[in-house]
C-alpha cells in the first residue's frame, strides 16, 4: 500500500477531484508541481479560463488519511 497520496481539485465548489497514490513525500510533491505546472500552462495558453482549484497531500497514519502539513 502507498503511503501517500495527492487530491486535485480541478474546479472549486465541485465534488470532482483527481486521486494520485504515491510511495514517499518525495514522490508526492513531484506530483503536485507537476499539477500545478500543467495548470498554469493550460491557463497561460487559454485553455483554462478560471484555475481556481487546489491539491493537498495526505499521509495514511493510523488507518486514516491525514492532510500533511508539507
Amino acid at each position: 500500500m502507498n503511503n501517500y497520496r495527492v487530491i486535485f481539485f480541478p474546479r472549486l465548489g465541485t465534488e470532482s477531484e483527481f486521486i494520485k497514490d504515491c510511495k514517499s513525500m518525495h514522490e508526492a510533491i513531484l506530483v503536485t508541481e507537476a499539477i500545478a505546472d500543467y495548470t498554469l500552462f493550460l491557463h497561460h495558453d487559454g485553455f483554462m479560463k478560471d484555475f481556481s482549484n487546489y491539491a493537498v497531500i495526505q499521509e495514511f497514519i493510523d488507518n486514516e488519511w491525514t492532510d500533511t502539513e508539507e
